[in-house]
């Protein structure tokens, strides 16, 4: 659900927010800013309570906000590459430690990194394909990481984002997605000065 030009400090809107998630959606709740990096501003909620303290979060970060139901879900991840003609890296797949991927797991705590991600040649395919395509849509190139859920049991992949300008250290799992396929971080860097210097 999104909200835009929320005001904070309005007691009517917020009144009108909570009658509209307590119609239209389940417990738990991600409050996330539109536009933001690394989980900044991102609150999972419990319960209606907790509403408030999680707009004003991500209302400091972003006027434009999404509200979305939790699932449970395993976090996979996909590179692209390339300028006219798309390439999908490995897919790879993350196990935080901590309850979500919040910012402190992120950046504080060893998750467990799978790459390539254990999963079904269909659903990897899948997800490789929808990268492509989740890119063309946005004209995205050069290079980006996009972000799946799948969802346990069902197996129903959901595209969360698509990140622009992904980690890039050689623990990042970006340039750990192309390993796989031959290029450590060095060649990929290469690689990436060649499709911008070619196009």
């Amino acid at each position: 659900m999104p909200l835009q030009n929320y005001d904070p400090n309005k007691t009517n809107e917020l009144q009108n927010i909570i009658k509209k998630v307590n119609a239209k959606l389940n417990f738990p709740l991600f409050i996330k800013p539109s536009n933001s990096g690394s989980s900044l501003g991102i609150s999972k909620i419990n319960n209606i309570n907790e509403l408030p303290i999680a707009l004003k979060k991500a209302w400091k970060i972003d006027k434009r906000i999404i509200i979305e139901e939790g699932l449970n879900v395993r976090e996979l991840e996909c590179g692209i590459i390339g300028k006219n003609d798309l390439h999908p890296s490995e897919v790879g797949e993350i196990e935080c430690k901590s309850e979500w991927y919040d910012y402190e797991s992120k950046y504080e705590l060893e998750n467990k990194l799978t790459i390539p991600a254990l999963i079904d040649k269909n659903i990897r395919d899948q997800i490789q394909t929808f990268s492509i395509e989740a890119c063309k849509a946005l004209n995205v190139e050069v290079f980006a990481r996009v972000d799946f859920f799948l969802e346990k049991g069902t197996n129903k992949i959901y595209l969360n984002e698509i990140n622009t300008i992904p980690g890039f250290t050689d623990k990042s799992m970006f340039p750990l997605l192309w390993k796989p396929l031959g290029l450590d971080i060095d060649q990929l860097v290469a690689k990436l000065i060649n499709i911008v210097i070619e196009s």
